[in-house]
């Protein structure tokens, strides 16, 4: 089976496709993500492309895979909090409020050509205080801008979470 490239240092990321079996080694981009003139619901997807894009040239056979998750709300991108302080302070900003969660996922090589998408998801669920601390706590908000606000319904909810 192929091993594909992951262009991000994401300890996300790398659960996600490890949970998924998908064989990866990581290899992180140096892309540069001004985002000079881009709408922020456009980042996600040119940001995916161009860490893809970064990678496969360092490495021109393998399938590099590119991502970049954006909250956006009322069209303006929040950036990744910086600690857990600034993740409990987003948490609670966003709380109760209808927002997008907005990633970008590319496969490029340099022998072949870019595949990519955009998902985006609208979010307004409310957590509860605790809730917001439990996130914090099990560093869901670290490396990431896609936080959890409500659980699948077949997973276990957390204390504090109102999935509705």
């Amino acid at each position: 089976m192929r091993t594909f490239v992951l262009a991000s240092a994401s300890p996300r990321r790398s659960a996600i496709l490890s949970q998924l079996k998908i064989p990866f080694r990581v290899e992180p981009s140096d892309f540069d993500e001004t985002a000079d003139g881009l709408e922020a619901e456009d980042r996600p997807q040119k940001f995916a492309e161009g860490k893809a894009l970064d990678v496969s040239r360092k490495f021109p056979q393998e399938y590099v895979l590119g991502f970049d998750t954006l909250v956006c709300l009322d069209g303006k991108a929040l950036g990744k909090p910086k600690d857990s302080q600034e993740a409990v302070a987003m948490l609670r900003f966003l709380n109760g409020k209808r927002h997008k969660v907005i990633s970008g996922v590319a496969m490029a090589t340099v022998v072949s050509s870019v595949v990519s998408g955009t998902v985006s998801a609208a979010v307004s669920g409310t957590v509860s205080v605790s809730g917001i601390t439990f996130c914090v706590r099990l560093g869901v908000t670290k490396n990431t801008t896609a936080v959890p606000l409500a659980s699948h319904s077949n997973s276990p909810t957390p204390a504090g979470f109102d999935a509705r």
